[in-house]
């Protein structure tokens, strides 16, 4: 019986929407591998079916409504993953079935291309194994045509995956957590619900019952999706170049040649600095009328010698 309930529900339409197709997806999921998913006869309960469920009481609310939000993560995360691989394989010319190694000949020989046109392209990872992974293209000159399309679309290609991965590295904390909070509410449903009828408190049940099936399964969906994710990113890795030439930055303006030559080890010739001009001679200025010179003080004149005395005319010897 769940077999042929997942096909009706697959083949409903012949191109249902992304969105409605992965509800599909996890209520066949959750039926084909969740024992007795059913309430009543031929009525499959709310998380069986991919679709959010509402008991009416805040505590279960909270767990149901992230239960569906993680549900809706793991039921597109194949689809995004084939939807990646997809691109990879065309900007590589490869078939879409093209396995891990063949992408990346593949691509090695289209990123070889490219070089060979003056664009060189790198996918360049980090932290993949951690919860926030982040991947860009690095690339260095300017596609034109058919190459700029190529570039584009293994930007595009990347992007998503980075994303992807992102997406389920943060889903699996979530569902531990989940894990954890929906053991103690089963027991404490008739509690909880007491005031409602019995069939309301058989349907609760039977969504943490479901929910429960459901929570391994896509643990396991998270680490698979996660290593196929993991893997096309090495394989883009691989095909990459070593390194990328960062195009010239431009010029700032340069140096005086003196700095250019002291760069170089060489000794800096001595700075010249221009003659100064003469300066202009001041006027001179003109001489102060000087102090009329007092004479020198004349030495005191010598004393005259006495005149020797005139022999006496009176004397008679």
């Amino acid at each position: 019986m769940p077999v042929r309930i997942a096909r009706t529900l697959l083949r409903r339409g012949k191109h249902p929407s992304r969105p409605r197709r992965t509800l599909l997806f996890a209520s066949a999921l959750a039926c084909l591998l969740a024992a007795g998913c059913m309430l009543g006869p031929g009525r499959p309960s709310s998380v069986a079916s991919g679709e959010k469920y509402e008991a009416g009481e805040p505590t279960y609310d909270d767990f149901f409504k992230s239960l569906y939000a993680v549900q809706l993560t793991m039921g597109q995360a194949p689809d995004r993953e084939k939807h990646v691989r997809e691109s990879v394989a065309k900007v590589a010319d490869a078939p879409p079935t093209a396995s891990a190694d063949e992408l990346s000949q593949a691509l090695d020989k289209r990123i070889d291309s490219l070089a060979k046109a003056g664009v060189s392209v790198k996918v360049s990872t980090t932290n993949l194994d951690g919860d926030d992974p982040t991947a860009k293209v690095v690339k260095s000159g300017t596609a034109t045509g058919t190459d700029a399309e190529t570039v584009s679309s293994l930007e595009g290609a990347v992007h998503d995956a980075a994303e992807l991965l992102t997406d389920l590295r943060h889903a699996k904390p979530e569902l531990a957590r989940l894990r954890d909070v929906l053991g103690p509410l089963d027991p404490k449903v008739d509690t909880a619900f007491h005031d409602e009828s019995s069939r309301k408190r058989t349907e609760v049940r039977q969504n943490l019952t479901d929910a429960g099936k459901l929570l391994p399964l896509m643990v396991a969906r998270d680490e698979e999706v996660s290593a196929r994710v993991t893997e096309l990113f090495h394989a883009m890795e691989k095909a990459s170049p070593p390194a990328v030439a960062a195009p010239p930055a431009p010029e700032a303006p340069g140096p005086k040649k003196k700095d250019k030559k002291a760069a170089k080890g060489l000794a800096p010739r001595p700075a010249t600095t221009p003659p100064e001009k003469p300066a202009k001679p001041k006027p001179a200025a003109e001489p102060k009328p000087a102090a009329e010179a007092t004479p020198a003080p004349k030495p005191p004149a010598a004393e005259p010698k006495p005149a020797k005395p005139k022999p006496s005319q009176d004397f008679e010897p």
